[in-house]
């Protein structure tokens, strides 16, 4: 609020962007405003230390920020006014109340180039996608900043670049670039302002609340609200679980009425999983193809290791021969089921303040895993590549790295091949998914920390991020949540495995 008018800052437009009636919602009932959860919270870290660094690029910059919009907005124009050339955080707010900040402006002869700083690794030859995700915010900060009296000369994005691998101190000037999308700006413009004009009419009628249409959009599309606008759409079981659905196979349905999964209309296309998906609700049967499974189980050798890791990722690497957003393993959780039925478990954690994990999850993953015997673990693709990475940094250590990969075995098959299919699952193959139809007494809902981004989010608190201010009582406790975390992980894939068994000798 500033002199009675509501000011809408780049936050609030990118949110009524994607919801109308959340982004009224928080702004004018902030009681309403999910809280920030420590992905959240880690995530900003993330982007401050980007920011931190990318400053050192620009040594003569002068900071406003200082808590208060309006003070911060005078110090941009007597810091423009008396000729300063770099200006970190500048601020504007316009007359009809816009608000927008720069990470970066820099005086150019033609006017200012406006510089958004992010923490995302692209290519700095291809970063299409990063540009379509940001280009809304850019261009928005750029209007506002000419509406402001601003003249902005280019508009950009300075981003990690993919392919840096730290090999020495971090350098800003090899780990960042600065990509030019100023002629994508100028392409989005017009349906920008039109897009602003639509927003302010919005948010700053304070009598009058915006809905919310999130029941049109897909659940990966939802706002934050959106049971609090929609109570009478379930959670479960309806035309918005259906694996894969887009919007434009959705409309037809829900315009018909339609949200229950059972009452999908026949006449409207689907594809053949989605298809399978829809009648297993209805007859509420399970699918089992035993040939399949089967098949996939005879290439199982004894002794049998079910193996879990849980990684963690920094924008900036924080050790020699890593690069950007790289998955690097902390921790692991191993059962290993002899032939007779006999099982024990190992697990191991970095619990060393800063330190690389690497090298001491290496060394005892060889002490645990022998030469033989098949390595099962749920979702292939993400345990052969860490290992792949691993072996990358540790080259003496690649022929058993390798040699796991060659004896892997994904049980996620089962499931996500389509090989048992439940009505339960969803549509989805998870372990969470699938884990409370073949082992109801296990779960993950009564664990302090219940799910891999969690895990990896308190473990990079207490032993990157925060290492001198998490208390030592608090770390320890996070230590024990992740050993329980990681090693349900693995029992779960016995208990699904043994599960099937039963349902293909039945």
């Amino acid at each position: 609020m500033r002199d009675g008018t509501v000011v809408v800052s780049t936050s609030d437009y990118l949110n009524w962007l994607t919801c109308a009636g959340y982004s009224w919602a928080i702004m004018h009932q902030p009681e309403l405003t999910p809280p920030k959860d420590t992905i959240s919270r880690r995530k900003q870290i993330a982007e401050d230390t980007v920011e931190t660094l990318a400053r050192t690029l620009f040594p003569d910059g002068l900071l406003m920020a200082t808590g208060d919009d309006d003070e911060d907005a005078a110090r941009t124009r007597d810091a423009m006014t008396a000729g300063a050339d770099i200006i970190f955080q500048a601020t504007v707010i316009t007359g009809r109340g816009l608000h927008a900040r720069a990470d970066v402006l820099i005086r150019e002869e033609t006017g200012w180039h406006l510089i958004e700083i992010k923490s995302f690794a692209a290519d700095p030859a291809k970063p299409n996608g990063a540009v379509k995700k940001h280009l809304p915010e850019v261009t928005f900060q750029t209007i506002v900043f000419e509406e402001a009296g601003v003249p902005i000369s280019r508009s950009s994005l300075l981003h990690v670049n993919k392919y840096y691998r730290r090999n020495s101190d971090v350098r800003p000037e090899e780990v960042l670039a600065l990509t030019d999308i100023s002629t994508f700006a100028r392409k989005v413009r017009n349906g920008t302002r039109a897009g602003i004009d639509a927003a302010l009419a919005c948010l700053q009628d304070r009598s009058r609340a915006a809905d919310c249409d999130c029941d049109r959009k897909t659940r990966a599309n939802r706002c934050e609200l959106f049971a609090y606008f929609h109570p009478n759409i379930p959670a479960q079981d309806t035309i918005y679980h259906i694996t894969g659905i887009q919007q434009s196979t959705l409309l037809p349905a829900i315009d018909r009425g339609i949200i229950h999964l059972v009452d999908w209309p026949d006449d409207l296309p689907l594809s053949p999983k989605q298809k399978r998906q829809v009648e297993l609700s209805r007859t509420g049967l399970q699918v089992i193809q035993r040939d399949r499974i089967e098949a996939l189980f005879r290439t199982l050798r004894y002794p049998l290791y079910f193996l879990d890791y849980e990684t963690f990722q920094q924008p900036i690497p924080l050790w020699e021969g890593f690069t950007p957003q790289q998955q690097v393993p902390f921790q692991y959780s191993l059962h290993v089921v002899e032939e007779d039925g006999a099982t024990k478990h190992y697990e191991h954690m970095c619990t060393e303040r800063g330190e690389n994990p690497i090298p001491d999850l290496v060394l005892n993953l060889r002490n645990h895993v022998g030469d033989t015997g098949s390595v099962i673990v749920w979702n292939k693709a993400f345990e052969e590549s860490r290992n792949r990475e691993m072996a990358a940094l540790l080259p003496e250590h690649a022929p058993f790295l390798d040699h796991i990969n060659r004896r892997m075995v994904d049980l996620a098959d089962v499931v996500s091949k389509g090989w048992w299919v439940h009505p339960e699952f969803g549509g989805r193959w998870s372990l969470k998914a699938v884990l409370p139809v073949a082992a109801p007494d296990l779960g993950y809902d009564e664990l302090e920390i219940g799910n891999g981004g969690a895990a990896s989010e308190h473990w990079t608190q207490c032993m990157v991020d925060d290492i001198d201010t998490v208390p030592e009582q608090e770390r320890a406790e996070v230590i024990e949540a992740l050993r329980t975390y990681c090693h349900l992980d693995t029992l779960a894939m016995i208990r699904i495995w043994e599960h099937v068994l039963d349902l293909i000798t039945a």
